[in-house]
């Protein structure tokens, strides 16, 4: 259960962050934009999060056997000693249930990370556009403000 209660504050937090991040876009296409990003990118862990619980017992099943195959490789470092069984049922149920949660805990990182590349890219456009059009607004003043450039009209002739 604090498995759930981790992903649903992460999920919290990072959408937080995403509203926060998009704040700083100007124009309502950027916005429109944002928002889209937001509800594909908290679809897609929705998703990832109901197929982790539908799938759990075969992924759960799947480690385990992974684990079990490990562990039976011959292993020419130190051999066990004839007799022992290190064969533990629990423990690899645990093992294999702590690598089932940390692959799905790093699948939906990779979602979070993907979708905060994403509006990286789409702030990174607009700040650029915005600045662009400052420059060209500001070099547009400089050439039509002749109050500030006497010299362009040339020298002043004296009667």
């Amino acid at each position: 259960m604090t498995f759930n209660i981790d992903w649903e504050v992460a999920e919290m937090f990072h959408d937080a962050v995403m509203q926060h991040e998009a704040q700083k876009l100007r124009t309502p296409e950027d916005w429109q934009k944002a928002d889209e990003l937001i509800k594909l990118g908290k679809a897609e862990r929705e998703q990832m999060q109901e197929a982790y619980e539908r799938e759990y017992d075969t992924r759960h099943k799947m480690k385990r056997k992974q684990i079990i195959d490990d562990a039976g490789r011959k292993k020419f470092n130190h051999p066990t000693p004839f007799g022992r069984d290190k064969f533990d049922s629990d423990a690899i149920d645990r093992q294999a249930h702590r690598e089932v949660q940390l692959d799905h805990q790093n699948d939906l990182q990779a979602s979070r990370d993907n979708e905060s590349r994403e509006m990286e890219t789409l702030q990174e456009t607009a700040h650029k556009r915005d600045r662009n059009k400052g420059i060209l607004k500001e070099d547009f003043e400089k050439s039509n403000n002749r109050r500030q450039q006497e010299d362009v009209q040339g020298p002043k002739r004296s009667r």
